[in-house]
């Protein structure tokens, strides 16, 4: 990475700062722009006065501070990317992961690193971030995704359905995929 770019991290927990250094260090030597901030407001008060293009955000279960830090964010600093910082343990066993890193999304923000934070995430958080990211061949058409957390909803039904109905208009230019790895049932519903 050539240069790093000022990253503000908010979170009461220091060994986070230290995450990130050490993964800033294995990929080019360099921690330097990096501030650290213990809770919301203060990274507020610095993400007005520095314009941080990242900012990593810890996330709890509980998101009522990130949504209204990403409302803040997006008012002040439009152009900073809001990434949350998770273990995948915090959020408890009666609690979905999903559900709350929709809600996360929901709120805006735009990406997630999961802890212990690891060099090559980082690395590519900071490409999507930058914009340098490499960009997917351009292709005519358009992507539908039939997504829900919950099971028996319908989503396979649908999305045949809807694929056989552009087949019929547009014959050999439909690609259906099932992602679900555990339950693929397109393949029998056709």
């Amino acid at each position: 990475m050539p240069s790093t770019p000022h990253i503000l991290i908010v979170g009461s927990d220091p060994a986070l700062r230290d995450e990130v250094e050490t993964a800033l260090t294995a990929l080019d030597g360099s921690a330097s722009a990096i501030q650290a901030v213990g809770d919301v407001r203060q990274g507020l008060e610095s993400a007005r006065r520095r314009a941080p293009a990242l900012a990593l955000v810890e996330m709890g279960p509980d998101l009522r501070e990130l949504k209204l830090f990403a409302a803040e964010l997006a008012e002040h600093s439009p152009g900073t990317t809001i990434a949350a910082v998770f273990r995948p343990d915090s959020f408890g066993v009666d609690v979905s992961e999903a559900a709350v890193l929709i809600e996360a999304l929901r709120a805006g923000v735009r990406d997630f690193l999961r802890r212990p934070v690891a060099p090559n995430e980082l690395a590519d958080l900071l490409r999507r971030a930058s914009g340098t990211a490499p960009k997917p061949a351009s292709a005519h058409g358009r992507i539908v995704s039939f997504i829900s957390n919950k099971g028996g909803v319908g989503k396979s039904t649908l999305a045949v359905n809807a694929a056989c109905g552009v087949a019929r208009r547009h014959p050999g230019r439909v690609l259906l995929v099932d992602a679900s790895l555990q339950l693929g049932v397109c393949a029998s519903l056709l």
